[in-house]
């Protein structure tokens, strides 16, 4: 068992982290009401409202001229529609894309109404709720403060998670769940109860019903389990619970495959 490195982090250090924090979080929200609605997000406002692409363009493109208002209503919810017309059209026209983000898209568009800024901003807040998670994660992994803050420096700087931040796809939430899972994962290894098996298989389902890449992270621990056991063989029990999760997996999963 590791134990924390402690020791007074330095104020400058604190002040870094604070200003890096800052400025991750402008990063992420500058500009994203002039930034175009490119083709990707057009089909998440389709897939949350719960139309179908084709009955959208049964109606637009038609030879002739159309006018904001009846371009407009496709940008609100279906009248009528439910949670199950989101599904429903991820089902039937784009089951490459689990359903998970576009569910928790529509009950938040919902709320905060539907325009590229509050679709943006959902991305936004998946990105910056990852910065507390990779802070735990390097402390788990390396029991060290100053190793967490640096991770959380990177990630909250990190280009490509800003462009994800800022674009109304499900890949900041891919980042946030796949951090989670290696954290759940680390804690079961660390300390085997149910608690912490139930916890990992569950953000791993969340983790499938995301995005397919997710499974790319599910291989990654299946080595390094294998590459655990052979160091570590007094602990097989966890190959053990880990199939059971994966086998949990895969039955919850069943529904969307």
């Amino acid at each position: 068992m590791q134990a924390t490195i402690n020791y007074k982090t330095p104020n400058w250090l604190l002040i870094l982290l604070a200003i890096i924090l800052t400025l991750g979080v402008v990063f992420r929200l500058a500009n994203i009401d002039k930034k175009i609605y490119w083709h990707d997000e057009s089909y998440t406002t389709i897939r949350t409202t719960g139309y179908q692409a084709k009955e959208i363009a049964d109606t637009i493109f038609q030879n002739r001229l159309l006018s904001t208002t009846e371009l407009g209503k496709f940008q609100q919810l279906k009248p009528e529609s439910n949670v199950f017309d989101t599904i429903k059209s991820l089902a039937k026209e784009d089951p490459q894309h689990p359903p998970l983000y576009f569910i928790i898209s529509r009950y938040w568009e919902k709320i905060f109404g539907f325009s590229p800024v509050s679709s943006r901003s959902l991305a936004i807040f998946f990105s910056l709720l990852s910065l507390p998670f990779i802070y735990y994660l390097s402390l788990e992994l390396f029991a060290a403060k100053l190793t967490a803050i640096l991770a959380v420096i990177l990630l909250a700087l990190s280009p490509v998670d800003i462009i994800f931040a800022q674009m109304s796809r499900q890949y900041s939430l891919l980042v946030l769940l796949t951090i989670i899972s290696q954290l759940m994962l680390l804690k079961c290894l660390k300390k085997r109860t149910l608690v912490n098996w139930s916890l990992y298989t569950f953000s791993n389902t969340l983790g499938l019903y995301t995005h397919l890449f997710f499974i790319l992270n599910l291989f990654a621990q299946a080595a390094f389990i294998l590459w655990y056991l052979v160091m570590k063989p007094e602990r097989k029990n966890n190959l053990i619970f880990f199939l059971l999760s994966g086998l949990t997996m895969i039955i919850l999963y069943i529904p969307w495959l």
